[in-house]
């Protein structure tokens, strides 16, 4: 059913292949995707390769992992349909600046109905989330995927369908801004105890502290950056 990969970017390739599959018919909504180990063994590549592929692919909405149940094709969301506009404003040279802007407003408020809405199940997500984040973090490993799930959570238990919305549409922007600190000596455990303390105040159902932290965990992204808080969102 797939094709062994022969080009150099090899994520990029499994990322082509299954969406094709997808495309016509051969995988459908509700149907199981392989095993990170039995992908790599089919497509011959590496399962780093296999691991960035499906991330990419669940950022785009055409997968979901169901924690402890695998990863299954996606039914048809919106964000499958909008993925592509989130693909050409990633092209834009100084998104960076503007999409710390918009995660600065949104995700700060956003944060503080999540901690009045969240359900018990989004709840357990989240701490799955953050227990993966922190595995991950202990063993010195690449955690950015687990940290975008993490805040694509957050946006989810909301329960707000605009809201959820809009951060599909900025998914890979928002990837951007989290792997831009990725390797950076440090932050990867600053990190791990700022979603600590948000996921703490969204159990207590604290938005006032959730809103709190939210702001200063996305300001402080500006210093790392090097850049200026705009004045009008120095008082969020």
């Amino acid at each position: 059913m797939l094709e062994p990969i022969k080009r150099t970017k090899t994520y990029e390739e499994i990322v082509k292949q299954i969406q094709n599959l997808i495309y016509v018919g051969k995988l459908k909504p509700g149907d199981k995707i392989p095993s990170e180990r039995a992908l790599a063994e089919e497509l011959y590549v590496g399962r780093p390769a296999v691991r960035e592929a499906l991330r990419a692919l669940e950022s785009m909405g055409y997968i979901e992992t169901q924690p402890g149940n695998g990863t299954y094709v996606s039914h048809f969301t919106m964000k499958t349909l909008i993925n592509p506009v989130s693909m050409i404003l990633s092209q834009n040279s100084r998104m960076m600046e503007d999409v710390l802007e918009y995660r600065l407003i949104l995700e700060s408020n956003s944060v503080a109905l999540a901690a009045e809405r969240a359900t018990d199940e989004q709840i357990k997500l989240l701490d799955a989330a953050y227990a993966q984040m922190k595995q991950e973090v202990n063993a010195g490993e690449d955690c950015s995927g687990s940290d975008e799930r993490f805040h694509s959570i957050l946006a989810q238990s909301t329960n707000n369908e605009a809201i959820y919305t809009i951060f599909q549409v900025c998914s890979n922007l928002l990837s951007g801004t989290i792997k831009s600190v990725s390797n950076i000596p440090g932050q990867a455990r600053i990190g791990l105890n700022m979603h600590q303390a948000i996921l703490d105040a969204v159990k207590k159902k604290d938005s006032i502290t959730a809103r709190k932290l939210m702001y200063k965990h996305i300001s402080d992204l500006f210093v790392i950056h090097g850049y200026p808080i705009p004045d009008y969102l120095s008082n969020l």
